[in-house]
Protein backbone atom coordinates (compact mmCIF):
# COMPACT_ATOMS: atom_id res chain seq x y z
CA UNK A 1 0.00 0.00 0.00
CA UNK A 2 1.09 3.57 -0.56
CA UNK A 3 1.54 6.04 2.25
CA UNK A 4 -1.12 8.65 2.78
CA UNK A 5 -0.07 12.19 2.00
CA UNK A 6 -2.77 13.52 4.32
CA UNK A 7 -1.18 11.79 7.29
CA UNK A 8 2.49 12.34 6.42
CA UNK A 9 4.76 13.99 8.98
CA UNK A 10 6.69 17.19 8.14
CA UNK A 11 9.54 17.52 5.69
CA UNK A 12 12.22 17.25 8.38
CA UNK A 13 10.86 13.93 9.61
CA UNK A 14 10.59 12.58 6.06
CA UNK A 15 14.15 13.67 5.26
CA UNK A 16 15.58 12.05 8.41
CA UNK A 17 13.63 8.86 7.81
CA UNK A 18 14.86 8.55 4.24
CA UNK A 19 18.47 9.30 5.19
CA UNK A 20 18.32 6.57 7.84
CA UNK A 21 16.58 4.21 5.42
CA UNK A 22 13.66 3.56 7.75
CA UNK A 23 10.93 5.40 5.88
CA UNK A 24 8.02 3.04 5.27
CA UNK A 25 4.29 2.63 5.67
CA UNK A 26 2.24 2.88 8.81
CA UNK A 27 1.57 -0.37 10.73
CA UNK A 28 -2.15 0.24 10.18
CA UNK A 29 -1.69 -1.05 6.64
CA UNK A 30 -0.31 -4.39 7.83
CA UNK A 31 -3.21 -4.69 10.25
CA UNK A 32 -5.78 -4.20 7.50
CA UNK A 33 -3.91 -6.61 5.21
CA UNK A 34 -4.38 -9.25 7.92
CA UNK A 35 -8.08 -8.39 8.17
CA UNK A 36 -8.39 -8.71 4.39
CA UNK A 37 -6.63 -12.09 4.48
CA UNK A 38 -9.24 -13.55 6.86
CA UNK A 39 -11.95 -15.72 5.27
CA UNK A 40 -15.16 -13.82 4.60
CA UNK A 41 -17.73 -14.21 7.35
CA UNK A 42 -21.36 -13.22 7.69
CA UNK A 43 -20.72 -11.08 10.77
CA UNK A 44 -17.90 -8.73 11.78
CA UNK A 45 -17.58 -7.23 15.27
CA UNK A 46 -15.18 -4.28 15.67
CA UNK A 47 -14.25 -3.57 19.29
CA UNK A 48 -13.42 0.05 20.06
CA UNK A 49 -14.92 1.14 16.75
CA UNK A 50 -14.75 4.87 17.54
CA UNK A 51 -15.77 7.11 14.66
CA UNK A 52 -14.56 4.73 11.94
CA UNK A 53 -13.37 1.16 11.40
CA UNK A 54 -10.94 2.34 8.70
CA UNK A 55 -8.92 5.43 9.77
CA UNK A 56 -10.00 8.56 7.94
CA UNK A 57 -6.54 9.11 6.46
CA UNK A 58 -6.74 5.71 4.71
CA UNK A 59 -9.89 6.42 2.73
CA UNK A 60 -7.83 7.79 -0.16
CA UNK A 61 -8.08 4.15 -1.29
CA UNK A 62 -11.90 4.09 -1.24
CA UNK A 63 -12.54 1.08 -3.45
CA UNK A 64 -10.37 -1.20 -1.35
CA UNK A 65 -12.04 0.02 1.83
CA UNK A 66 -15.51 -0.45 0.36
CA UNK A 67 -14.65 -3.95 -0.86
CA UNK A 68 -13.43 -4.93 2.58
CA UNK A 69 -16.54 -3.64 4.34
CA UNK A 70 -18.85 -5.18 1.73
CA UNK A 71 -17.49 -8.70 2.36
CA UNK A 72 -19.45 -8.85 5.62
CA UNK A 73 -23.22 -8.92 5.72
CA UNK A 74 -23.38 -7.51 9.24
CA UNK A 75 -20.92 -5.09 10.85
CA UNK A 76 -21.35 -4.29 14.54
CA UNK A 77 -19.29 -1.77 16.49
CA UNK A 78 -18.62 -1.87 20.22
CA UNK A 79 -17.34 1.12 22.15
CA UNK A 80 -17.86 3.18 25.30
CA UNK A 81 -21.34 4.66 25.89
CA UNK A 82 -20.46 8.16 24.64
CA UNK A 83 -18.93 6.97 21.36
CA UNK A 84 -19.51 9.12 18.31
CA UNK A 85 -21.40 8.19 15.17
CA UNK A 86 -19.76 5.51 12.98
CA UNK A 87 -21.25 5.08 9.50
CA UNK A 88 -19.15 2.00 8.70
CA UNK A 89 -21.13 -0.23 11.07
CA UNK A 90 -24.84 -1.02 10.90
CA UNK A 91 -25.25 -1.37 14.67
CA UNK A 92 -23.41 0.11 17.64
CA UNK A 93 -23.36 -1.37 21.13
CA UNK A 94 -22.07 0.26 24.31
CA UNK A 95 -19.92 -2.40 25.98
CA UNK A 96 -16.41 -3.40 27.00
CA UNK A 97 -14.43 -6.20 25.42
CA UNK A 98 -14.52 -8.10 28.73
CA UNK A 99 -18.35 -8.10 28.62
CA UNK A 100 -19.50 -8.05 25.00
CA UNK A 101 -23.16 -8.87 25.68
CA UNK A 102 -23.36 -10.88 22.44
CA UNK A 103 -24.63 -14.40 21.78
CA UNK A 104 -22.23 -17.34 21.76
CA UNK A 105 -20.50 -18.00 18.42
CA UNK A 106 -22.16 -14.93 16.89
CA UNK A 107 -19.26 -13.54 14.82
CA UNK A 108 -16.79 -14.98 12.34
CA UNK A 109 -14.43 -12.00 12.69
CA UNK A 110 -13.63 -9.78 15.68
CA UNK A 111 -11.16 -6.92 15.36
CA UNK A 112 -9.56 -4.39 17.70
CA UNK A 113 -7.39 -1.58 16.34
CA UNK A 114 -5.25 0.03 19.05
CA UNK A 115 -7.58 -1.15 21.82
CA UNK A 116 -5.91 -4.07 23.62
CA UNK A 117 -3.38 -1.79 25.34
CA UNK A 118 -6.28 -0.23 27.28
CA UNK A 119 -7.79 -3.50 28.56
CA UNK A 120 -7.82 -3.98 32.32
CA UNK A 121 -8.05 -7.80 32.28
CA UNK A 122 -6.83 -9.21 28.94
CA UNK A 123 -7.33 -12.84 29.95
CA UNK A 124 -11.00 -12.19 30.69
CA UNK A 125 -11.23 -10.29 27.40
CA UNK A 126 -9.78 -13.16 25.35
CA UNK A 127 -12.07 -15.69 27.02
CA UNK A 128 -15.01 -13.47 26.08
CA UNK A 129 -13.71 -13.10 22.52
CA UNK A 130 -13.47 -16.89 22.22
CA UNK A 131 -17.04 -17.26 23.45
CA UNK A 132 -18.40 -14.82 20.87
CA UNK A 133 -16.33 -16.17 17.95
CA UNK A 134 -17.78 -18.91 15.78
CA UNK A 135 -15.76 -22.08 15.21
CA UNK A 136 -12.74 -21.24 13.07
CA UNK A 137 -13.33 -17.50 13.56
CA UNK A 138 -10.48 -15.01 13.90
CA UNK A 139 -9.62 -12.25 16.33
CA UNK A 140 -7.33 -9.71 14.64
CA UNK A 141 -5.79 -6.92 16.68
CA UNK A 142 -3.18 -4.20 16.34
CA UNK A 143 -1.47 -2.77 19.42
CA UNK A 144 1.83 -1.16 20.53
CA UNK A 145 4.77 -3.39 21.46
CA UNK A 146 5.65 -2.63 25.08
CA UNK A 147 9.25 -3.79 24.49
CA UNK A 148 9.86 -1.08 21.89
CA UNK A 149 12.46 1.17 23.62
CA UNK A 150 10.63 4.49 23.42
CA UNK A 151 7.32 2.83 24.32
CA UNK A 152 8.86 1.24 27.40
CA UNK A 153 10.46 4.51 28.48
CA UNK A 154 7.30 6.50 27.82
CA UNK A 155 5.13 4.03 29.71
CA UNK A 156 7.46 4.07 32.71
CA UNK A 157 7.43 7.87 32.75
CA UNK A 158 3.66 8.22 32.43
CA UNK A 159 3.04 5.84 35.34
CA UNK A 160 4.03 8.78 37.52
CA UNK A 161 1.68 11.26 35.86
CA UNK A 162 -2.03 11.83 36.59
CA UNK A 163 -4.37 10.73 33.79
CA UNK A 164 -5.55 14.28 32.98
CA UNK A 165 -1.99 15.41 32.38
CA UNK A 166 -1.28 12.31 30.25
CA UNK A 167 -4.36 13.08 28.16
CA UNK A 168 -3.10 16.60 27.52
CA UNK A 169 0.40 15.42 26.61
CA UNK A 170 -0.83 12.70 24.23
CA UNK A 171 -3.32 15.11 22.70
CA UNK A 172 -0.59 17.70 22.11
CA UNK A 173 2.00 15.25 20.76
CA UNK A 174 -0.31 13.21 18.54
CA UNK A 175 -2.77 15.92 17.61
CA UNK A 176 -5.71 13.99 19.06
CA UNK A 177 -8.81 15.14 20.91
CA UNK A 178 -8.26 14.66 24.65
CA UNK A 179 -11.64 12.90 24.81
CA UNK A 180 -10.23 10.17 22.55
CA UNK A 181 -7.33 9.38 24.93
CA UNK A 182 -7.96 6.51 27.36
CA UNK A 183 -5.87 5.02 30.20
CA UNK A 184 -3.28 2.51 28.98
CA UNK A 185 -2.48 -0.76 30.80
CA UNK A 186 -0.15 -2.64 28.38
CA UNK A 187 -1.07 -6.02 29.91
CA UNK A 188 -1.18 -7.89 26.60
CA UNK A 189 1.58 -6.10 24.72
CA UNK A 190 4.50 -8.50 24.32
CA UNK A 191 4.71 -11.60 22.15
CA UNK A 192 5.30 -13.87 25.14
CA UNK A 193 2.38 -12.43 27.07
CA UNK A 194 0.04 -12.74 24.08
CA UNK A 195 0.98 -16.41 23.55
CA UNK A 196 0.39 -17.26 27.21
CA UNK A 197 -2.94 -15.47 27.41
CA UNK A 198 -4.14 -16.96 24.13
CA UNK A 199 -3.31 -20.47 25.32
CA UNK A 200 -5.19 -19.95 28.58
CA UNK A 201 -8.20 -18.62 26.69
CA UNK A 202 -8.25 -21.56 24.28
CA UNK A 203 -7.23 -19.59 21.19
CA UNK A 204 -4.58 -20.57 18.64
CA UNK A 205 -1.93 -18.07 17.53
CA UNK A 206 -2.21 -17.98 13.74
CA UNK A 207 -0.04 -14.90 13.23
CA UNK A 208 2.03 -12.81 15.62
CA UNK A 209 4.18 -10.13 14.00
CA UNK A 210 6.21 -7.18 15.18
CA UNK A 211 5.90 -4.36 12.64
CA UNK A 212 7.72 -1.09 12.04
CA UNK A 213 5.60 2.03 11.83
CA UNK A 214 6.52 5.55 10.80
CA UNK A 215 5.53 8.12 13.45
CA UNK A 216 2.89 9.67 11.20
CA UNK A 217 0.69 10.68 14.13
CA UNK A 218 3.45 12.94 15.48
CA UNK A 219 3.13 15.72 12.94
CA UNK A 220 2.90 18.36 15.68
CA UNK A 221 6.06 17.14 17.47
CA UNK A 222 8.89 16.94 14.96
CA UNK A 223 11.62 16.34 17.57
CA UNK A 224 9.70 13.40 19.02
CA UNK A 225 9.10 11.98 15.55
CA UNK A 226 12.81 12.21 14.67
CA UNK A 227 13.69 10.43 17.93
CA UNK A 228 11.23 7.67 16.98
CA UNK A 229 12.95 7.25 13.60
CA UNK A 230 16.35 6.99 15.28
CA UNK A 231 14.96 4.27 17.59
CA UNK A 232 13.64 2.45 14.51
CA UNK A 233 17.06 2.66 12.84
CA UNK A 234 18.84 1.28 15.92
CA UNK A 235 16.36 -1.60 16.20
CA UNK A 236 16.82 -2.42 12.51
CA UNK A 237 20.63 -2.16 12.59
CA UNK A 238 20.83 -4.49 15.59
CA UNK A 239 18.31 -6.86 13.95
CA UNK A 240 16.13 -6.77 17.05
CA UNK A 241 12.87 -7.65 15.34
CA UNK A 242 11.20 -8.33 18.69
CA UNK A 243 11.64 -4.67 19.58
CA UNK A 244 9.74 -3.21 16.61
CA UNK A 245 7.12 -0.65 17.59
CA UNK A 246 3.83 -2.46 16.85
CA UNK A 247 2.23 -5.88 17.14
CA UNK A 248 -0.23 -7.31 14.62
CA UNK A 249 -1.89 -10.50 15.83
CA UNK A 250 -4.35 -13.05 14.45
CA UNK A 251 -5.85 -15.52 16.95
CA UNK A 252 -8.10 -18.34 15.80
CA UNK A 253 -10.82 -20.23 17.64
CA UNK A 254 -10.27 -23.96 16.98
Amino acid sequence: MNESSDNSPGRLVKRVGRVLGVWGTNAQYRYFECVEACPSAARWLDVGCGRRIVPEWMVWEPRRCRDLLARFGLRVGVDVPYMSRNDEVQHRVAARIEKLAMADAAFGLITANMVVEHVEDPEEALVEVRRVLSSGGRFVFHTPNLLYPSMLLGHAATLLLPQKLKNRLVGAIEGRNEGDVFPTRYRCNTRGRIRRLARRAGLEVERLETVESIPSSLRSAQVVAVAELIFMWIVRMLRLSGLRSNLVVVLRKP
